[in-house]
Order: structure tokens, then sequence, then C-alpha cells
């Protein structure tokens, strides 16, 4: 009770005047929006300096892979492609993963194929596109 008192008493002969802080705004890192085999032929929006993430099944023991058909280069950055297992099994599932940056606001999409690198002659096996709604980066 005391301390309170001396606590009280040494604001008030202060003035009671208390340093004032302006909230800093941190804008959030870029989100990721990840699309998969379910989203096949929809559209999505996103904003701009978003990364779409593109997770699809491959399995690469058939010689089968996906690869970039298209995309709209105008709007959106090609970033990196990876792989992640899917299944310990020898000759099982992996994901292919290609990410993008969004970088200009507007309509946009991105197209794969899941062929084989030396049939060239052959029509894809499986297409993957997806639409985009590329929205202006909030701002802070």
């Amino acid at each position: 009770m005391i301390i309170l008192m001396i606590a009280g008493i040494i604001v008030a002969m202060a003035g009671g005047a208390t340093a004032s802080v302006a909230p800093v705004r941190i804008a959030p890192p870029d989100t990721e929006v990840i699309v998969t085999d379910k989203d096949n032929d929809k559209t999505i929006a996103i904003a701009q300096g978003d990364i779409l993430v593109v997770r699809l099944e491959s399995q690469p023991g058939t010689g089968y892979a996906w690869r970039i058909a298209k995309y709209g280069k105008a709007n959106l950055d090609f970033l990196e492609e990876t792989a992640a297992a899917g299944s310990a099994k020898p000759g099982g599932i992996e994901y292919q993963i290609f990410r993008f940056k969004a970088t200009k606001a507007g309509s946009s999409c991105v197209e794969l194929e899941y062929v084989r690198a030396w049939e060239r002659d052959k029509p894809a096996l499986k297409k993957f596109i997806v639409h985009l709604n590329i929205l202006d980066k909030p701002q802070p």
C-alpha cells in the first residue's frame, strides 16, 4: 500500500506525464497461398507480393514430371521448383512444388503439364491450370 502511494506521489510530481510511444505498423510478411490438385481450373484471389505455391503429386519413377507450360510473366515471377517426399516406398508419390511471386495487380494464370521429357510429340498425361485475380497490395 505504501509503495502504491509513493508511486502515485512520484507520478503526481512529474505532472502526470508519461512517455508517449507511437504505435509502429509492421507490414506482414508475404503470404503464401497454396494450391493443389483440388484447385485445378479454379480462380484464386491473391494480393500483390503474395507467393503462389503450386503443390502437385508426382510419381518420378514413371518418368513423368510436372513442367511449366505457361504463366503470366507480366505479373508473376517464377521463383523456384522443389520436391518433397510424399511416400517412403520406392516408386511412391512425391510432390513437385512451384513458387511464383505476384508482382503486379491484374489477371493471370499458371498452367502446368504432366509429361515425360523424351515424349515431346505426345500430349500431356494431365494438365493443371489455376486462374489468378491479383489484387493491389494492401497499404500498411
